[in-house]
């Protein structure tokens, strides 16, 4: 988002530049036209490999779900941790698939036979899987 808003104001620049290339035959404006479209162009990219990250990253979370609903059907609660589904429901947590190295699920045993498990996508937003629709959804 933040890119597009440099796009916005990149080709606003343009305009206003190219009025005064025209006044004082310069090519300033050019510049900053190639500027607006390379700023663009990576928010664009950037949208879609976030989207990417995130459908990967809900594909990962998919043993961590099922190990988590095994350790509820044998022991009637869930963990209070990730961790102590290993070794026995799970061999190893995955990690999410959200920037260059991956991050860890977040996870909290909630009270009322509830968990949460989310993927933190970019410090501010999440997605949370509800247990009870078995999808996944934006926080708001």
């Amino acid at each position: 988002m933040f890119l597009f808003l440099i796009s916005i104001v990149c080709i606003l620049i343009f305009f206003l530049l190219l009025i005064i290339d025209i006044i004082n035959k310069t090519k300033i404006s050019f510049y900053f036209l190639i500027a607006g479209i390379i700023s663009f162009a990576a928010d664009y990219s950037g949208s879609k490999i976030i989207h990417l990250e995130e459908e990967w990253s809900k594909e990962k979370a998919v043993p961590i779900v099922n190990a988590l609903e095994k350790y509820y059907q044998e022991k009637n609660e869930f963990p209070d941790s990730l961790k102590k589904l290993m070794p026995d429901y799970i061999e190893s947590i995955p990690k999410t698939k959200m920037g260059l190295f991956g991050t860890e699920f977040e996870y909290r045993c909630k009270p009322l036979d509830e968990y949460s498990l989310a993927i933190n996508i970019d410090g501010f937003n999440a997605l949370y899987y509800s247990r009870e629709h078995k999808q996944w959804y934006y926080s708001d």
